[in-house]
């Protein structure tokens, strides 16, 4: 999955989960997002989100899911309250950083 492919995807991810009326039940997934760039399936509620760029950090906070995140990209500076370990984007776009990935045990 491309890194465009995973920010658009975080940020649908985050609206389903944080939209109070829109928001699908508890017993709802596994669930697909029809995205622009492709579909998106998601086989349990995320409960642990890294974004990978500082406009889906802001997204994911401003529409209430910021407790689900668990790291940002080192470019994310807002809100001050985004979690550290902040991740180098280049380190991820040339080598994905898969163990960086894995000690943070991300469900999205």
């Amino acid at each position: 999955m491309t890194v465009t492919k995973l920010a658009a995807a975080l940020v649908l991810a985050a609206a389903l989960l944080a939209a109070p009326a829109a928001a699908p039940a508890a017993g709802s997934f596994p669930v697909t997002i029809h995205a622009a760039n492709g579909p998106v399936a998601l086989a349990a509620k995320p409960t642990r989100i890294v974004s990978l760029s500082p406009t889906a950090t802001e997204d994911l906070f401003a529409i209430g899911a910021g407790r689900q995140v668990v790291a940002v990209d080192d470019q994310s500076d807002y809100p001050p309250s985004a979690p550290s370990p902040r991740i180098s984007r280049y380190a991820c776009l040339r080598s994905f950083a898969a163990g960086t990935f894995t000690t943070l045990i991300p469900s999205f």
